[in-house]
Formats: C-alpha cells, sequence, structure tokens
C-alpha cells in the first residue's frame, strides 16, 4: 500500500523540540544559543563544524538529524560532508552546487552522494521516471564537481524521498555523467543564445513567484500581476 501522507515530521519551536507531535526535549529561558547547543548535546549529536553554523543552519540541520535517528543506521556511515558548497568554473560559467549529504560506508569503503527530496515521484510503488530522470541530471552534475573539486571519487547516488520514505539509488558512471555535463553547457549556450523570455504563468507558479524569484521585485509582470488584482 502506497503511503501518500508524510510519515515523520521535527519542529523545533519556543526552546521546544517536537518530534512526530511530541515533545522529546524542553529548555526554557535560556538564549537560542545556548537552547541550540543543550539541543546538539542531548540528542547527542556529532559534528565538529556545527558550532560554526548560522542559527537558522543549525536549526535545519538539527531537525534532520533528530529525524534520521530512527530511519536511518547512521552507524553504517562515515559523514564526510554536509551541505559542503562546492564551486568551479566549467567553460567560464561559474557554479555552486550543495550537496545534502556524502558519506563513506564503513564495509565497502564506497563514497555516497546522497540528497533529500520532499516530491513524491510514485505511481503505486513504482517511479515516475521521467521525474527521476530530473533528479540524475542534477545529481550527476552534483557529483561530476564534487570528484573534480574535493576528489571525492562518488561511487553510488541515492535519492531519499522523505514523505514516503522511499529510496532510489544507481551507481555512479562517468560516460552517464559527462553526457549531463555536456547536456548543461549545451543548455546554458542555449538560454545565452535567446533574445526573448516570455513568463511563466503567474498564476500556476504564484508560490515561486511572490516568495523564491531573486528579480520580483523588478519583474514587470509581477507589476502588471499587482495591477489586474
Amino acid at each position: 500500500k502506497t503511503e501518500n501522507y508524510i510519515t515523520a515530521s521535527c519542529i523545533i519551536n519556543n526552546h521546544i523540540v517536537y518530534k512526530n507531535g511530541l515533545p522529546v526535549f524542553e529548555e526554557k529561558g535560556s538564549e537560542l544559543p545556548d537552547f541550540l547547543v543543550a539541543v546538539y548535546r542531548h540528542f547527542e549529536l556529532q559534528y565538529p563544524k556545527f558550532h560554526k553554523m548560522d542559527y537558522l543552519s543549525k536549526l535545519g540541520w538539527l531537525a534532520n538529524e533528530i529525524l534520521l535517528q530512527d530511519v536511518f543506521d547512521k552507524e553504517k556511515y562515515n559523514i564526510i560532508y554536509i551541505e559542503k558548497k562546492i564551486q568551479a568554473i566549467f567553460n567560464d560559467i561559474k557554479l555552486v552546487a550543495k550537496p545534502d549529504l556524502i558519506l563513506k560506508e564503513k564495509d565497502t569503503g564506497k563514497n555516497i552522494l546522497l540528497d533529500y527530496k520532499t516530491s513524491v515521484p510514485f505511481i503505486k510503488e513504482i517511479p515516475n521516471m521521467k521525474k527521476i530522470d530530473e533528479y540524475k541530471k542534477q545529481l550527476y552534475l552534483y557529483s561530476y564537481f564534487t570528484n573534480e573539486q574535493l576528489h571525492a571519487n562518488i561511487d553510488i547516488i541515492k535519492l531519499w524521498f522523505l514523505r514516503v520514505n522511499k529510496w532510489y539509488e544507481f551507481a555512479y558512471n562517468e560516460d552517464e555523467a559527462a553526457d549531463v555535463v555536456n547536456w548543461f553547457y549545451s543548455t546554458i549556450l542555449d538560454i545565452k543564445s535567446e533574445e526573448v523570455f516570455p513568463p511563466c504563468d503567474i498564476k500556476k507558479n504564484a508560490y515561486f513567484c511572490d516568495n523564491l524569484c531573486s528579480v520580483k521585485e523588478h519583474c514587470k509582470y509581477q507589476h502588471n500581476k499587482a495591477h489586474q488584482k
């Protein structure tokens, strides 16, 4: 039976940590920096760079780790990088990638690039390969430049669909990675050669236009939408 709902949650609010709706840790009265350290110590988490993170990053990392404690056997892996920022220049194109997690499997020594997704690209337990292939392109780019910049030599790529706790994994293939990089470069060239950029469907993409777009303050289509209200 396919589960089409959120199977686990972690909320950190008002100095209380809630897991699956139940309070699992509380420390009232402390300042935010002290509270975050207290959570880190209470759940016996280990990550040397935790103390260098900003507060928002710490909150996200803590919630993620608390969720992982029950569904991911961390004892089988060594953590190599968490959201490591990778910067590269490819044919004069500046790239920035931030893989969620890079692990080394203790038993095999294989390096694994793990990425979390909140989408549910499954139909009756069968993965929607059109959507999976889009993710594969993204993660092949991550892996290619991770190998190039960090010399991590990714062996396996895993997708973890959090909402339904399902996995999809595939072995890193150098030829396929090279094909994706060439596709990426040709796509960039196509974009650069374009002269006309029609607007997206403002209503259909309202959330992204209103909250995520970095040029929304200057977009004439956004202003037109405001006048139409």
